[in-house]
């Protein structure tokens, strides 16, 4: 293999990502495929239900409703590569694109 030749990192789980956002309401816009995993998923130290990933097809511009009613007011957004997986996907892969928020 020569240096140019992409190389495919195994998703680390455990791993996170961190937005802060101003608003009432967040949604996720993912990517969901038969690799994808589990994101858990906090705002402001409380959890919410995971996302499930996982799909026979992939799809893109998929959109999650995480969280509405929030103070409108900043907010911590984090998500986390879950050691859970569907067990029918092949991975733990998490792809997403934004996220999108309301504010009122």
């Amino acid at each position: 293999m020569d240096s140019l030749s992409p190389r495919r990192q195994p998703p680390a789980i455990g791993a996170k990502i961190i937005v802060k956002f101003n608003g009432t309401a967040v949604s996720l816009i993912h990517v969901t495929c038969p690799h994808c995993g589990v994101a858990k998923v906090e705002i402001d130290g409380k959890s919410y239900p995971v996302i499930d990933m996982y799909s026979a097809e992939t799809k893109v511009g998929v959109k999650t409703k995480i969280a509405e009613g929030l103070p409108n007011t900043q907010h911590t957004l984090i998500l986390t590569v879950a050691e859970d997986k569907n067990p029918n996907s092949a991975d733990h892969v998490i792809v997403f694109d934004a996220i999108e928020v309301a504010t009122s």
